[in-house]
């Protein structure tokens, strides 16, 4: 019988809200439970990027489970989503993979914004399909792997149109980026 969970995890998702999440309880029997339903339960999770679920047979469950990193801010007046808050704030790891802001924590503050009004819609979870979104993400990192300093780093990214990035950095330069050849410019 199941007499102890335990979670390896590093992020906002708390080791409370997964076990919540995986549906466990004192006492189930450990042979009836189905690892990869609840491998697949946990990572319907948006801020969930994979889950390992092993048992041993002295009563431990141990779910270990790795989660997004969101490297920017969605911004959309159109889809109302709002940088910076939890309520209505969406970020996006470096795959473009939707991830909502449940805790604000300080290491998101410092997040670059990606504005795009072209956006018909964000799931949590999924990855958004765009090209223009795609260069955003490249540049963000781009400039975080060759920056020496916090000056350097990328505040802002407006998309605005189909081949152009307007990038503000923290410093308040403002350059405006083509969407080809990125590592070049």
């Amino acid at each position: 019988s199941l007499k102890e969970v335990v979670v390896k995890t590093e992020g906002v998702l708390t080791p409370q809200k997964i076990v919540r999440t995986a549906g466990v309880t004192d006492g189930q029997n450990l042979l009836s439970i189905n690892l990869r339903e609840l491998r697949e339960r946990i990572e319907r999770l948006p801020q969930v990027k994979s889950g390992m679920i092993e048992r041993d047979y002295e009563g431990k469950l141990k779910i270990a489970v790795e989660q997004r990193r969101p490297v920017a801010w969605l911004e959309s007046r159109k889809l109302k989503l709002r940088p910076l808050t939890n309520e209505g704030g969406m970020m996006v790891d470096k795959e473009g993979v939707v991830v909502p802001c449940e805790v604000l924590v300080k290491s998101h503050l410092s997040m670059p914004v990606i504005r795009m009004e072209q956006l018909s819609g964000v799931t949590p979870g999924r990855t958004l399909v765009s090209p223009q979104l795609a260069a955003a993400l490249r540049l963000i990192g781009e400039t975080k792997r060759r920056s020496t300093g916090a000056r350097e780093q990328v505040a802002r990214v407006e998309i605005l149109n189909d081949y152009a990035l307007q990038t503000t950095f923290t410093d308040g330069m403002e350059v405006t980026f083509g969407m080809d050849g990125l590592g070049e410019q």
